[in-house]
C-alpha cells in the first residue's frame, strides 16, 4: 500500500482484537456538520456490535459514512428529504448516518441482526428517521416506491447471493436512484458482480480516492456509484468496462466535485 499518514491508519479496524471488533461498541467520530445539525449529538456516535461477521463495523462502512458527510458539506440537499435503503446493513452505521444527514432510512438485514440494529437506531436518537426490517435478497420492501438512495457495504463476497441481491436492487430502484457500494478486502465475488450489473443494464463509476474524506479513506477500500440505465442509453453512457482486470471505469460523478 502507498504510504499514508498516521491519522489515515489509526481509524482502521482490520487486524484489531475480537474484543474491539465484536464486543466493545464502536465509536464513530461525528464531523462538525453533524454536530451542528443536531445539538444532541456532541459526542461520538456509539454503534453496538456483537459476535458474527455481519454485526461488526467494517472499514468500508466508515469510509462510505465519511464520504456522505463530505457530500453533505458541498450539497446539503443530497440527503434532505430523500428515502434511503441499506442492504445487508449489519450494525446499521451507514443508514443511521444517512438519517442524521436528513434522509429517511430503511435498514435491512436478516432476522438475527434486527435487534442490534434497533438498539443502534434508538441510541443514535433517529427513531423518527430510521427503521429496521428483515429483508431477504430477491424480494423488495413491501409496497415501497423506488428509493432515492440505496447503500451497501462489504457484501460483495457472497457469490451465490449476487443474483438475488441485484434483483432486490432492481425492484427497489429506478433510473434516478443513486446506489452506493463500498467494499474492502471482502471482494471475492467482485468480477461476477460486475458481470451481472452489465447484463442487467447498470452503469458503474468508481469514486476517485481524492473525492473521499481526506482521513477516512484507504487503498484497500473502494466506493462505487451504480445507476440503472435504460437499454436505449446503454451504448451512449456505457457500462462496466471490459478491461484485463474487469474493473469498473474510474470516472468521477458530478455530485462529487468540490465547490469552487
Amino acid at each position: 500500500l502507498k504510504q499514508m499518514s498516521i491519522e489515515a491508519w489509526i481509524w482502521k479496524r482490520e487486524g484489531r482484537s475480537d474484543r474491539e471488533r465484536f464486543v466493545r461498541p464502536y465509536r464513530y467520530p461525528l464531523g462538525s456538520d453533524l454536530k451542528e445539525r443536531d445539538p444532541n449529538h456532541r459526542e461520538d456516535l456509539v454503534i453496538h456490535q456483537s459476535k458474527g461477521i455481519a454485526r461488526t463495523v467494517w472499514d468500508s462502512s466508515i469510509v462510505l459514512s465519511k464520504y456522505f458527510e463530505k457530500l453533505y458539506r458541498t450539497r446539503k440537499d443530497t440527503f434532505e428529504g430523500k428515502r434511503c435503503l441499506e442492504l445487508g446493513c449489519g450494525c446499521g452505521l451507514v443508514g443511521i448516518v444517512s438519517s442524521m444527514l436528513g434522509a429517511t432510512s430503511m435498514l435491512t438485514d436478516l432476522e438475527e441482526a434486527i435487534e442490534i440494529i434497533n438498539r443502534n437506531i434508538k441510541e443514535a436518537g433517529v427513531e423518527t428517521k430510521s427503521s429496521a426490517m428483515e429483508l431477504r435478497w430477491g424480494s423488495s420492501v413491501q409496497d415501497a416506491e423506488p428509493f432515492d438512495i440505496i447503500v451497501a457495504t462489504d457484501i460483495m463476497y457472497l457469490e451465490n447471493e449476487l443474483e438475488s441481491l441485484i434483483t432486490t436492487m432492481k425492484l427497489s430502484s429506478n433510473a434516478n436512484t443513486d446506489i452506493y457500494f463500498a467494499y474492502g478486502r471482502n471482494r471475492s465475488a467482485r468480477e461476477k458482480f460486475f458481470a451481472i450489473l452489465e447484463r442487467e443494464n447498470f452503469s458503474v463509476e468508481q469514486i476517485p480516492m481524492d473525492h473521499l474524506d481526506e482521513t477516512y479513506r484507504a487503498e484497500d477500500v473502494d466506493v462505487l456509484l451504480i445507476k440503472r440505465i435504460e437499454k436505449k442509453e446503454k451504448k451512449r453512457r456505457g457500462s462496466v468496462a471490459k478491461s484485463k482486470t474487469k474493473s469498473p471505469r474510474v470516472e468521477p460523478h458530478s455530485d462529487d466535485k468540490e465547490s469552487e
